[in-house]
């Protein structure tokens, strides 16, 4: 007489070993598989910080590797004050630059300007 092992080795249709797994004290149909599970993708979920707008963190699952994610804040929601100060911070204004005209025609040198001018050879 023949003991069965916990382990069989079978041989698949296309020539493939598939190992089986039989488990005595487990009956479900979980206890055993034949082939491997049927997923399009198999993707790595990595532990990201998420950020909402009112400033909450939540720990999640994310399928990029990613630090942190902040929600964006709905502008609908935001007074005229808060609103308004937010585009200031978003698009801050450039510098000006402020040139000065000076109608001193005596103290103009035409020979600090020669660094300026390249002679054609």
């Amino acid at each position: 007489m023949r003991s069965i092992s916990t382990t069989s080795i079978f041989q698949c249709s296309t020539l493939r070993t598939i190992s089986v797994t039989l488990l005595s004290r487990l009956n479900s149909s979980c206890s055993a598989s034949m082939t491997r599970l049927k997923k399009d993708t198999y993707p790595r979920m990595y532990k990201v910080r998420l950020v909402q707008p009112d400033g909450s963190t939540y720990s999640i699952r994310y399928h990029e590797p990613r630090k942190i994610i902040c929600l964006p804040v709905d502008p609908s929601t935001l007074t005229e004050e808060e609103r308004k100060e937010r585009l200031r911070r978003l698009k801050p204004e450039k510098p000006k630059k402020i040139y000065q005209i000076e109608d001193d025609d005596g103290d103009f040198d035409q020979r600090s300007w020669t660094n300026l001018i390249s002679k054609k050879t």
